[in-house]
């Protein structure tokens, strides 16, 4: 029996791939567990950015994230 795993460094490195090429809810969901999951240096790490780069993925992940509230408070009839 072959057992497959994978390491935390490797599920956020997939998760990156899977923000950068994400659209519409999938890309507010991701956003939403980056922003409530990662500390500021596990996403400059990640995305390899600089402080200043950090602090603008930051407010644009807030953004994403309310948009999702938004969305999930949205109710039909």
């Amino acid at each position: 029996m072959n057992f497959n795993h994978s390491t935390p460094a490797q599920n956020l490195a997939e998760l990156r791939l899977r923000f950068r090429e994400s659209s519409g809810v999938e890309t507010l969901r991701i956003a939403a567990w980056l922003h409530a999951n990662l500390t500021v240096a596990q996403i400059k790490n990640l995305f390899s950015l600089s402080d200043a780069q950090v602090t603008a993925l930051r407010i644009r992940l807030v953004a994403l994230r309310d948009q999702l509230r938004s969305l999930e408070q949205v109710k039909g009839e």
